[in-house]
């Protein structure tokens, strides 16, 4: 065997394991990916089926971590009922409008609803129906009086979406294009990365 060839034979070897490497190496990357990402949604289903169960045969929602306070020590309750002090801006027979005490950008508005209840989904019928309008009428008040440019509507409701008060309460952060400040809230919270399966499994399970 001449050099030249044995020289051909070796760089072909050596081309040869380097791309086996590459390739294992990426192999290995892949797998480790995908059990990371089946096992974290697993984890996922595992725990909507868990819940799901919980509920079915206690008839009521998994427990939480937060102990919210009752109608007595509720701030939105005294202030509802007069008393503790707040700018109070409009209110109806079921809601009031006040400017937050620790606003977000001028003229930070939060409704809370006067009769104690936790959740959006507590509202009757008769307090879904005045809280659209009322929402509504703020909002043009805002634009009207105040120029903004925008607004964002935000309510947390459980303490795994950060509410805090065991009442229910709507936030409208105003925004305004002079001000050239953009309050991106949605872009806060990270993509998350759902497989397809997951994604089936959730729209069917509220399908049901």
């Amino acid at each position: 065997m001449s050099v030249y060839e044995n020289k051909l034979r070796n760089f072909k070897y050596f081309m040869f394991m380097s791309v086996y490497k590459k390739t294992v190496k990426l192999i290995l990357m892949l797998v480790t990916q995908f059990y990371l990402y089946n096992n974290k949604n697993e984890m996922f289903l595992r725990r909507l089926s868990m819940d799901r169960g919980l509920e079915q045969r206690e008839g009521v929602a998994p427990p939480t971590e937060h102990n919210y306070e009752g109608p007595q020590n509720c701030v939105f309750c005294q202030i509802v009922a007069g008393k503790i002090p707040a700018m109070i801006i409009d209110e109806n027979s079921s809601f009031i409008a006040a400017l937050d005490i620790n606003p977000r950008a001028e003229g930070h508005v939060v409704i809370f609803s006067k009769r104690h209840f936790r959740y959006f989904e507590e509202m009757d019928i008769k307090e879904m129906a005045e809280y659209a309008q009322f929402i509504k009428a703020i909002i043009r008040k805002m634009r009207r009086k105040l120029a903004i440019t925008g607004y964002t509507i935000i309510s947390q409701n459980g303490f795994s979406s950060g509410q805090t008060a065991g009442h229910f309460v709507t936030h409208i952060i105003p925004t305004y294009a002079k001000k050239r400040k953009i309050i991106d809230l949605l872009s806060t919270v990270p993509v998350l990365d759902v497989a397809p399966a997951v994604m089936g499994v959730i729209c069917n399970t509220l399908r049901e």
